[in-house]
């Protein structure tokens, strides 16, 4: 359940200074994300753990964040066990 998206849109969340909605394409499917990674942008290639991916020893579940969806989670370097990646989500 992890996967390599294209970001196709970032916006702002209204309201919310850090958060941003995303939309990203796993191949075929279109997800809507929230993020807070500062480092994402419009074409940007991420890792994402998708609705069922173990986290922490739990299923990522679908969620509400700063009142938009999140259908998945972008993943950072320490998550994927990189080394170096700085901070943010990991960009390819």
């Amino acid at each position: 359940n992890f996967v390599v998206a294209l970001v196709q849109s970032c916006e702002a969340v209204p309201g919310k200074d850090k958060l941003k909605k995303l939309e990203v394409d796993v191949g075929g499917e279109v997800l809507k994300i929230v993020t807070n990674a500062s480092n994402v942008k419009d074409g940007s290639r991420v890792v994402v753990a998708k609705v069922g991916a173990i986290i922490d020893g739990e299923p990522l579940k679908k969620s509400v964040v700063g009142g938009c969806p999140s259908e998945g989670m972008l993943c950072d370097s320490t998550m994927l066990g990189w080394s170096g990646g700085g901070s943010g989500a990991a960009l390819l």
